[in-house]
């Protein structure tokens, strides 16, 4: 599994690379411009993932400056492409964010939302986002939403899992609907 990790300051400085590179001997570090860090990791199934939150808040105290992170499976640039990213990191508060609260944060701008829209139906198609805004309609009762949809409730859990698969976004949570709804509830 890889995962890219994006880290947006005012300016890099070569400490924050170092930590960076010392960090695992699967990474690769790249410094985009001035601002922006691009960091990726290759982890082993057995490996867990590290705690980004951790990572950003170590960052922040240590050389006391704002700092936006984002780390996101390598499946995410499949339907957010590097541009998306690097255009829109700016727009994020300081903290570190995973693909689920990056889609919740662009969610709020309507230009970024069709732009997702449009990436999400071609990812997934219509019946799949259907089956997504179903279940927030039914309160996240996932036996309804089955019903509802003509489905067995395997089908729907097979449903649910192809599109953490695909997406990173684990609708099956409230976070994770939310990034879907925020999207396609107008």
């Amino acid at each position: 599994m890889i995962y890219h990790i994006y880290i947006y300051q005012n300016k890099i400085t070569e400490d924050l690379v170092e930590i960076f590179d010392k960090l695992s001997n699967n990474t690769e570090i790249h410094l985009l411009n001035d601002n922006m860090l691009k960091i990726s990791m290759s982890l082993s199934v057995n490996e867990e993932l590290v705690d980004f939150n951790m990572i950003h808040a170590s960052i922040v105290s240590d050389f006391n400056v704002d700092t936006k992170l984002l780390y996101i499976h390598e499946k995410v640039l499949d339907f957010i492409p590097e541009e998306v990213i690097f255009d829109n990191i700016t727009l994020l508060n300081h903290r570190a964010y995973d693909v689920t609260s990056f889609i919740i944060e662009l969610g709020h701008y309507r230009n970024k939302r069709d732009y997702l829209k449009k990436q999400f139906v071609g990812l997934l198609g219509q019946d799949y986002i259907k089956t997504i805004l179903m279940i927030a309609k039914s309160n996240m009762n996932f036996s309804i939403t089955a019903k509802k949809l003509f489905l067995h409730r395997n089908s729907l859990n097979y449903r649910l899992d192809k599109i953490k698969n695909k997406t990173d976004i684990n609708v099956k949570t409230f976070r994770g609907l939310r990034a879907f709804v925020n999207i396609f509830d107008e």
